[in-house]
């Protein structure tokens, strides 16, 4: 059993057009990593949201009525849980039908 699995961190902002931009990291973030990806994902992107945009952060984090980020990564939790359960399933599967024939061949 791992210990500390492998953690994949993402940062994500849109608005009310699409995305605007997102983040893959794996180590931890910190004031300079979050300026970083500010400077490279939102700045160059925040003209999707048009003209007289704001940036918001910090909302209440149990109100998704305001925390639309929140509702979105729930959606996309759903749809990495569904496909992780078929992989699992399809390998299950495929386990099972080779050991019947390795059986087979015995």
């Amino acid at each position: 059993m791992v210990k500390h699995p492998y953690k994949v961190h993402v940062w994500d902002a849109f608005c009310h057009q699409g995305p605007i931009g997102v983040a893959l990291f794996t180590e931890n973030m910190n004031s300079a990593k979050y300026r970083k990806i500010l400077q490279s994902q939102l700045l160059p992107n925040a003209y999707h949201a048009g003209y007289g945009w704001n940036f918001q952060q910090n909302n209440p984090a149990n109100s998704p009525d305001l925390n639309p980020i929140k509702n979105l990564w729930a959606i996309l939790k759903g749809n990495v849980e569904r496909r992780v359960n078929n992989w699992v399933m399809k390998k299950k599967s495929l386990g099972a039908n080779d050991f019947q024939g390795i059986i087979q061949q015995e």
